[in-house]
């Protein structure tokens, strides 16, 4: 924990550097709620707090009726520097990019179709890289992917869909392991639930991040995580050798009472860490390419 918050402390917080990541690098700002994931979501709060708009209207909303935010030539330009330079977090073969922390990829928008496209041309331009995707689009992927589904995928690009609870794992999971792609990563967080679908699933994964919901402005009203629900992830994930990363406990952590109880304390996230069962749990993914 104290490394984490020592590297975000040494990188700056506003560049969104994770638990998991070595950059990260949006293509847009602003996005719509898609799950119950979205209620408390970091980024629209960010462009609330910041009051990042587009001629006055806000960036968060239905495609329809609010616009994205575009980013700059410098902005674009950031990871061709990146790919010549970066140092990987050890244990990873290559430096790995966070895509995309004040939006979704995969949103089904006009601005960010065409964002999109220099998306592809820029993760060509760097394949020093590995490019993480986080997506709630489950059915908007394989149709904008720049392959097809019998060529040989990106080595360097690797999608994980959000997954919150089980009534999402039955919808996104099946899109997921049909992508041809180097890594598939089902990524649960915020965790709002037991996911046991996820054992129906898990054989065709490469990789399940885990983590609480973070609430740093309002730890009290974070909707906690239950550790069985973690437990039970960690146990399908050994039980099928697939990868297992434990990412935080979020702005609640459980504690046991004096009767056994389990009870939930509220705190900022780096507070209550990311410790499971005495350690701390990094299984990072192999890209089948």
């Amino acid at each position: 924990m104290l490394a984490a918050i020592a590297r975000l402390t040494r990188r700056g917080a506003s560049s969104m550097v994770l638990e998991y990541n070595d950059e990260s690098f949006g293509i847009v700002q602003g996005c719509e709620r898609m799950s119950p994931g979205c209620a408390h979501c970091y980024a629209e709060r960010k462009a609330q707090n910041w009051g990042i708009n587009v001629g006055g209207l806000p960036v968060w909303g239905p495609a329809a009726a609010s616009p994205r935010k575009v980013h700059g030539e410098k902005h674009w330009n950031g990871p061709l520097g990146w790919n010549a330079i970066k140092i990987p977090i050890p244990g990873k073969t290559r430096p790995n990019v966070f895509c995309s922390p004040m939006a979704d990829v995969f949103e089904d928008h006009p601005t960010v179709d065409h964002e999109r496209v220099k998306l592809w041309d820029l993760i060509k331009k760097t394949p020093n890289l590995d490019w993480h995707l986080i997506t709630k689009r489950e059915d908007n992927v394989e149709k904008n992917l720049p392959w097809g589904k019998t060529d040989v995928p990106w080595p360097n690009v690797w999608i994980s869909m959000s997954i919150e609870n089980d009534y999402w794992a039955k919808r996104r999971l099946p899109y997921l392991v049909s992508l041809n792609v180097a890594v598939r990563g089902a990524h649960l967080e915020p965790l709002l639930g037991p996911v046991p679908s996820l054992a129906h699933y898990i054989k065709d994964l490469d990789w399940v991040l885990v983590g609480g919901e973070q609430r740093d402005d309002d730890p009290p009203k974070t909707r906690p995580v239950q550790p069985a629900w973690v437990l039970d992830v960690k146990t399908i994930s050994d039980g099928a050798g697939v990868p297992f990363f434990f990412k935080q406990w979020g702005g609640k952590k459980a504690f046991k009472s004096p009767t056994s109880a389990v009870v939930f304390k509220a705190m900022k996230h780096y507070l209550a860490g990311r410790t499971l069962m005495g350690q701390e749990w990094l299984g990072w993914p192999v890209p089948k390419i």
